[in-house]
């Protein structure tokens, strides 16, 4: 019941006709009835300034998601030019690996040949000179250590002073003979693996950008539909001197009678204005006070009141006449919100 406001089908005439008084209570008890049994739908919106809202909303995105497909593609382009130069580099580089690793294989040939030759001579220094230095020479433990004691015997001995010196050359050069162009394609193929990896990801991310783009449009399209049918849906039913704005919603409406003293308390409604045909009672969650609304079969309306019953997808809709308000009975409507 509204709170300060008729009470609902609870009318009592000035006429005290007892057979008048029962048909009104038999009236209220089916009122009563049906408000608690009648089976409620949930409430169903359809607003073109909040579709008008959600589309510049999803434009402004499209915009946002294509300028960054803009950028990724610029950046693949980039990457990919970077790759290809990276390519050719790490090729070069690793031509100039192989060319090393044979030049690499020729010196240590060569390295070997020398080894057996100072041995030689080590052994011929047995024969012709004094045993010490061959014990000298046999007791290294390897051959840098070789080397080391060949090069303080070269002190002693110069006939063998160039062979101790072209060995160590050879040694040196077969160590460093590729070890710097390996390190050169080896840093290349990290640096090209890094960029292969940059590639991918943002691959993944223009490919993803993209499909986002393709869903935005889509949802665009659905609400541009969506709200054409609207359009379509008031030009159909749009009254002569108001302007809907395209919000409904899907409600059931019960009526009451404003009568007027007796059972149907002050007649005043819970916004101070006096009951009367075009007042009716809705939940202020959904319709706010003072909204101006038309639905059809009954006309203009003003929602300036609120009920205990009235919750949800309910409208109470105020008649000048006992009659028409059981005739009205109760019933879903399509209710629209006025501009």
């Amino acid at each position: 019941m509204h709170r300060g406001a008729p009470r609902r089908m609870k009318i009592m005439l000035f006429s005290r006709e007892m057979g008048l008084i029962a048909k009104r209570l038999l009236v209220l008890c089916m009122t009563v009835g049906l408000v608690f049994f009648w089976p409620t739908h949930p409430v169903q919106a359809d607003d073109p300034k909040e579709i008008d809202a959600e589309i510049a909303n999803l434009t402004q995105q499209e915009e946002q998601l294509l300028k960054d497909v803009i950028g990724l593609e610029t950046a693949i382009e980039r990457n990919t030019q970077e790759l290809a130069d990276l390519n050719e580099q790490l090729g070069q580089a690793q031509a100039e690996y192989d060319k090393a690793s044979q030049d690499a294989a020729e010196i240590k040939k060569k390295l070997e040949e020398e080894s057996r030759l100072l041995n030689k001579r080590a052994v011929e220094m047995y024969k012709d000179q004094d045993v010490v230095l061959l014990l000298h020479l046999i007791s290294s433990v390897d051959l840098t250590d070789l080397l080391n004691r060949a090069n303080y015997i070269r002190i002693l001995v110069d006939e063998n002073a160039q062979l101790v010196e072209d060995y160590k050359e050879l040694k040196e050069k077969y160590e460093s003979a590729y070890k710097d162009v390996e390190e050169k394609r080896d840093q290349i193929a990290i640096l090209r693996d890094e960029v292969q990896r940059k590639q991918e990801r943002l691959s993944q991310e223009y490919e993803a950008k993209k499909d986002l783009v393709v869903t935005i449009k889509r949802q665009k399209k659905e609400l541009l539909s969506k709200a054409q049918q609207i359009m379509d849906k008031i030009k159909e039913i749009q009254p002569v001197g108001i302007t809907l704005s395209g919000k409904e919603f899907t409600m059931v409406a019960t009526a009451y009678f404003a009568g007027g003293g007796g059972l149907n308390g002050t007649g005043i409604t819970a916004t101070g204005l006096r009951a009367a045909y075009g007042i009716v009672a809705v939940d202020p969650r959904v319709i706010p006070l003072g909204t101006k609304l038309y639905i059809p079969g009954y006309g203009q309306a003003l929602a300036a009141d609120t009920g205990g019953w009235i919750k949800g997808n309910r409208i109470d809709l105020c008649f000048n006449s006992l009659e028409e308000a059981i005739q009205w009975g109760r019933r879903e409507v399509k209710v629209y919100v006025v501009e």
